[in-house]
């Protein structure tokens, strides 16, 4: 399924939609069934009416702090197409780290009989998490972009080999937003967080993500990273 839901101060009709592209892709690798409903069809009393179903805990940390009622309206919007199409398998993917851990939760509490599958991050040749935002970066912006990857890269690396206590961690965080920003990135977050709980890790916690929002111009860019403290 593909789909964008957005909060409330957020405009739908400027954000990126290549709905031809989309369809031209998954005949490509010979999609049997292709659903695209209308905005009206799925929102018959309106976006701003919409139900939404609330997550504490997960929905407003991270970009859900950045984009307040973004994942609420997201967790709706999934929430129904689940119902009208009722798959076994639905895939996400784990670019978006936030927002696959949050409809994983979803399908867990409300008893979906659906198997949530993470799709690995897809990457250009130097790195760059691919997605329909990159098309708004300029020619020197695009250049720069990768440098994301790489910070995350060293971030989960350091984890890895030096086992770092939380305090370090700390460290490992702020040297990586200093060399965004020398880059010219305005950083929302570059976080290391529990991999299920999204939130700082505790000292016995080893499964963990290096999660980073930073912007290039008018671009926003998320990216993240896995990693496993020994």
């Amino acid at each position: 399924m593909l789909f964008r839901s957005f909060g409330p101060n957020e405009e739908f009709d400027h954000r990126p939609r290549t709905p031809e592209k989309d369809e031209q892709l998954l005949r490509s690798v010979n999609c049997d069934l292709l659903y695209r409903p209308s905005a009206a069809e799925l929102y018959p009393n309106g976006l701003v009416n919409a139900v939404r179903i609330e997550m504490p805990g997960l929905a407003d940390v991270l970009c859900g702090g950045l984009r307040p009622g973004h994942f609420e309206a997201l967790a709706g919007t999934v929430n129904r197409l689940f119902n009208i199409v009722q798959p076994d398998i639905s895939i996400f993917g784990e670019k978006d780290f936030q927002q696959l851990v949050l409809i994983r939760r979803m399908v867990e509490e409300l008893r979906m009989p659906i198997n949530v599958v993470g799709a690995p991050v897809v990457r250009t040749p130097d790195g760059l998490a691919m997605s329909s935002r990159n098309q708004y970066l300029g020619e020197e912006e695009r250049k720069v972009a990768p440098r994301i990857y790489e910070e995350l890269s060293k971030v989960a690396e350091a984890i890895e080999t030096e086992s770092p206590a939380l305090s370090e961690i700390m460290q490992l965080e702020s040297k990586a937003r200093s060399a965004l920003t020398a880059e010219g990135f305005r950083v929302d977050y570059f976080s290391v967080v529990s991999i299920n709980s999204l939130r700082k890790p505790s000292i016995s916690e080893s499964d963990l993500v290096v999660m980073c929002s930073a912007r290039l111009g008018q671009t926003r860019l998320i990216d993240n990273k896995r990693c496993t403290r020994i």
